[in-house]
């Protein structure tokens, strides 16, 4: 699930509903986080519930029951650059849905829980993303395989998911200079590590990609720019 809101007006306040298709009562509580992704992809969720009105933030659902939920930004209303954030819906463990066992004589309670996972965003009008290469080297895995280590920063004010995208890499001699012949654009199954990553406003992530047989491996100068559209 991914929603997008304005920090300001209508879209300030959206609705989301939450149903049961299980055969037991639910529990379920909402919380908002918001998104920190560093360079090696690792994303921190501090808490956010400042930003955010959820109602209502817990909620217990029968078998087949639905619930609308009512989530409001009460942030900044004019921020630089978009915000990205989680919502969490996970059922609070409590004895609803407890099922016991036998294991060898002992009763076991089992808790079975679930928790579900969407992406917020707050979106200034006019936020637009602005991607750019921001180091490009070679890089030597543990397995001794040549790599192109690739930094490809988001530089915009919105978030920017990173498919139909072009990567042209060139070699280049020690003083920039580029050589003949050794210009080549990465195909689909090259970019596998790149493909359907999404790239926050403001962030910049590392990739690593196997080095292209084309080129020698030495320094080079990579662009990324959208792939034409296919017709």
């Amino acid at each position: 699930m991914s929603a997008t809101f304005e920090p300001a007006g209508n879209r300030s306040t959206q609705t989301f509903e939450v149903e049961s298709m299980g055969d037991q009562p639910v529990a379920v509580q909402l919380h908002l986080v918001s998104r920190q992704v560093a360079l090696d992809g690792t994303e921190t969720n501090p808490d956010a519930e400042d930003d955010f009105l959820i109602y209502p933030p817990q909620i217990l659902l029968r078998p087949g029951q639905s619930q609308t939920v009512r989530v409001s930004w009460v942030g900044d209303a004019n921020p630089k650059q978009e915000l990205a954030y989680r919502l969490i819906t996970e059922q609070v463990p409590i004895d609803l849905e407890q099922q016991t066992v036998q294991t060898n004589g002992i009763s076991v309670k089992i808790n079975t829980v679930f928790r579900y996972v969407g992406s917020l965003f707050i979106t200034p009008r006019g936020a637009a993303p602005q991607l750019s290469i921001g180091a490009a080297t070679h890089h030597q895995s543990k397995e001794r395989t040549d790599q192109l280590a690739v930094t490809v920063e988001n530089r915009g004010t919105a978030h920017q998911l990173l498919k139909a995208l072009k990567l042209t890499v060139t070699a280049i001699d020690q003083s920039g200079r580029r050589l003949p012949n050794a210009t080549v654009q990465l195909s689909e199954e090259q970019l596998q590590a790149i493909r359907g990553e999404n790239l926050l406003a403001g962030h910049s992530r590392l990739f690593f990609i196997p080095w292209p047989e084309q080129l020698p491996v030495g320094p080079v100068e990579v662009v990324i720019e959208p792939a034409a559209p296919s017709l």
